[in-house]
């Protein structure tokens, strides 16, 4: 389990409330008050029961303290605090939406949590050392695409599905209610910066080899065009840091598929796309093609169901991590573009252009001699 987030039923009761316009359109002043610090002293804590005067809040602040003996932390307290619902909502405002039975929360404590933990989630998706994560909801997951400080790539996907972290019990006529925030569980990838153009290839031969349109790929120069590039296509040199073997790996590899083609020695191809993190090199991940068309990220290591993958012809077992579908996979394109053009890779945006270009030479049925000739005649330098 990892830190707290928001269900899918939580981003219901969300919109359906207006509460998410209310926090955007209060951002500037929400986001002081975000919590920076570790931990509080218990004893500052148990000082704050003296001004509280609703019990819900005073219940769960007592139940906080039952849990820790010297030191809280301070995202756990700001969580019961209620601060983020008394800037946004006066007594009256929270009060048609607590006796609304139809918004399905239970409480102010809950009601005070669920906003907490959504302006944490903002807070963290705002913009880091360099830029702003790329982050999307699907479905019962969300996705984030950013880079670390060492500009490594990272794909984190938690699941929010509420039914996935059990039912609350309403406490007056027990009507079972959803769990509209809790600790949800994440999985993440962490590949090495020079794997930044992998992930973009893997999206496009992921849609090309189920026929796949994506049409920020198709507007590939306006999409660039978006984030400032000058339109500038350079072929990179082996000094940089890009997808020098693009053309030839993606005619000649393969996506690996389940249930078939999942032993490289038998069909006498590489798969394509595998990456590797910058340390611990006995970790492998690789782009599989599930039995649903899904695009799933697996690796060597993890748990639940694994699958035999042999993509050097000695068979080891593979954990799914993070997955994605067909309605997904123009939001990973653009997500890894995204990242790309706000510095976050080392990749060049004009070495980016470059292997955009090749694949649309591909896509046009061109060979790899031809894009080669076709590659000495562009004019875009």
């Amino acid at each position: 389990m990892n830190r707290f987030g928001v269900t899918d039923e939580g981003y219901n009761v969300l919109e359906k409330t207006g509460l998410d316009k209310l926090v955007d359109r209060n951002w500037s002043c929400l986001s002081d008050e975000i919590p920076l610090t570790h931990s509080i002293d218990c004893a500052d804590v148990e000082e704050s029961l003296k001004t509280e005067s609703h019990p819900d809040r005073q219940y769960a602040i007592q139940e906080l303290l039952k849990e820790n003996e010297f030191y809280i932390e301070e995202t756990d307290y700001f969580m019961v605090s209620g601060k983020i619902t008394d800037i946004l909502l006066n007594e009256e405002e929270r009060s048609n939406i607590l006796t609304n039975v139809d918004n399905n929360i239970e409480s102010l404590s809950q009601l005070d949590g669920l906003l907490a933990v959504y302006c944490l989630e903002k807070f963290d998706i705002q913009p880091t050392f360099n830029a702003k994560r790329f982050t999307w909801r699907s479905g019962q997951h969300n996705t984030q695409i950013y880079s670390n400080i060492e500009n490594d790539m990272i794909l984190a996907q938690t699941n929010i599905d509420a039914e996935r972290y059990g039912l609350k019990q309403k406490k007056v006529n027990m009507v079972e209610k959803p769990v509209l925030f809790a600790r949800l569980d994440e999985n993440f990838i962490s590949a090495n910066r020079d794997y930044w153009p992998v992930l973009i290839a893997t999206a496009l031969k992921y849609a090309d080899t189920l026929g796949i349109e994506i049409p920020e790929a198709q507007d590939w120069r306006g999409l660039m065009e978006e984030y400032g590039w000058d339109g500038t296509i350079e072929r990179p040199t082996l000094s940089d840091s890009a997808y020098e073997y693009f053309v030839s790996e993606y005619r000649d590899n393969t996506l690996a598929q389940l249930p078939d083609n999942i032993d490289a020695s038998k069909i006498n191809k590489m798969f394509f796309g595998i990456m590797r993190p910058s340390t611990g090199h006995d970790v492998s991940y690789i782009p599989v093609i599930d039995e649903n068309e899904r695009l799933v990220f697996f690796a060597n290591y993890g748990k639940g169901e694994s699958v035999e993958l042999a993509p050097y012809g000695d068979k080891k077992d593979y954990y799914p991590s993070i997955h994605f579908s067909k309605d997904d996979v123009s939001k990973l394109f653009e997500g890894a573009v995204h990242s790309t053009m706000m510095s976050q890779s080392s990749v060049r945006p004009e070495h980016l252009a470059f292997m955009l270009w090749q694949h649309e030479q591909l896509k046009d049925g061109l060979s790899e001699d031809e894009i080669c000739v076709k590659t000495g005649e562009l004019n875009y330098f």
